[in-house]
């Protein structure tokens, strides 16, 4: 029992550690961030404001356009999830990692949908 609580403490402060390098500087952190979360548009305008600020535009120009391609792509799922249509029609659905061509239901169906499966 004993082995595991030191065990336990130990991986943890070993994380506690390697965690503490991403917070030195604006930029490692930002980084760290953008590794953990590389599908994320707010991680993305964030470090594209940090590359500005470090008179670094064409990077930063590139990940501007990748914050707002994720924001566009998020847009147009839910402006078409808000929409009624026919049930054979698509709709694009994100979630942040893969863009998939889904059939569109309506809210009555979505509500049961997890109830059938």
């Amino acid at each position: 029992m004993v082995f595991f609580i030191v065990l336990l403490v130990a991986t943890g402060t070993l994380r506690t550690i390697v965690r503490n390098r991403d917070w030195r500087s604006r930029d490692s952190l930002l980084r760290a961030g953008l590794e953990t979360l590389p599908h994320n548009a707010k991680m993305h305008y964030n470090y594209a404001n940090f590359l500005r600020d470090s008179k670094r535009p064409e990077l930063a120009k590139l990940h501007y356009h990748t914050a707002l391609s994720y924001t566009e792509a998020r847009q147009h799922y839910e402006n078409d999830s808000n929409q009624e249509v026919m049930q054979d029609e698509k709709v694009y659905a994100v979630d942040m990692q893969k863009v998939l061509l889904l059939p569109k239901m309506s809210t009555k169906e979505s509500f049961f949908v997890g109830r059938i499966q």
